[in-house]
């Protein structure tokens, strides 16, 4: 019964545009009995703080941290509702102090609200530094942003680095292979021996089953490279990948008429 009652109101919360503001009052008031008596689960104040304005939001806010001060959910919603000039510094407190049990969702969110402030590099570090507070899944999600950032603040061997020390950690997904490979194409002199490198490290790594990464490096060794070296990856790729792997990677290969002409003469 009270589950139904509470639902209700959160409804009539979510439809404040069209409720008057009397109503509003003794809905508001109607909650609050509910938070003293303690029946609202985390879910009915998240929904509550996103689908309420102004003094009100700050209210549920604050009851919910309140009720749940040592809910994760809670707490990535009291910092990201922080996240404004007013309030930037304690959002950034919360955030150092809990760092190692927020979601990448979370990180993802501070990340782009203080890239360009001075604390990106204090929040990069937390992550991928020598005492980091990140597990390999959250690093995962971050990296290429930080792979992004260190080329357009710090260099490219920065950021070449970086990718190395990912790699060699288990810190990342083939998909960052394509994010450096294409740092390297926007130099003006592109360093093919480089990028070879970069395609070597993440095949070596993920090689077994990711059939993208191989079409990205015959494509790049058909654009930079020579025929040759087209057939020879693409004879690598076949002994490197898994069995079923191999075979949906030639049946793909044969819809790009180019490559497979080139592979299979």
């Amino acid at each position: 019964m009270w589950n139904k009652y509470l639902t209700t109101m959160v409804k009539l919360i979510s439809a404040a545009g069209i409720t008057e503001i009397h109503k509003l009052a003794l809905i508001k008031v109607s909650i609050h009995c509910a938070h003293k008596k303690k029946k609202l689960t985390p879910s009915h104040y998240i929904h509550l703080i996103y689908n309420s304005k102004g003094s009100m939001t700050l209210d549920f806010l604050d009851w919910a941290i309140e009720a749940y001060p040592n809910d994760t959910r809670i707490l990535e919603v009291n910092i990201n509702f922080k996240l404004t000039d007013k309030d930037e510094l304690i959002a950034y407190e919360l955030f150092k102090e809990n760092a190692y049990k927020v979601s990448s969702t979370l990180w993802l969110i501070v990340i782009k609200y203080f890239l360009n402030k001075p604390q990106i590099w204090h929040i990069f570090n937390m992550a991928f530094g020598d005492e980091s507070v990140c597990c390999n899944e959250v690093k995962k999600k971050l990296a290429k942003e930080y792979l992004l950032w260190l080329s357009k603040n710090k260099s490219l061997n920065d950021a070449r680095n970086a990718y190395l020390l990912l790699n060699t950690n288990n810190s990342c997904d083939a998909s960052l292979c394509k994010t450096m490979v294409n740092l390297e194409n926007r130099q003006q002199i592109i360093d093919v021996s480089k990028i070879r490198e970069h395609f070597t490290l993440a095949c070596m790594q993920f090689g077994k089953t990711n059939i993208d990464l191989w079409i990205e490096r015959i494509y790049f060794e058909l654009k930079y490279g020579s025929l040759e070296l087209v057939s020879t990856t693409y004879h690598q790729a076949l002994t490197t990948l898994d069995n079923e792997v191999s075979a949906r990677f030639v049946d793909i290969l044969k819809e790009h008429s180019t490559l497979n002409a080139i592979c299979n003469p």
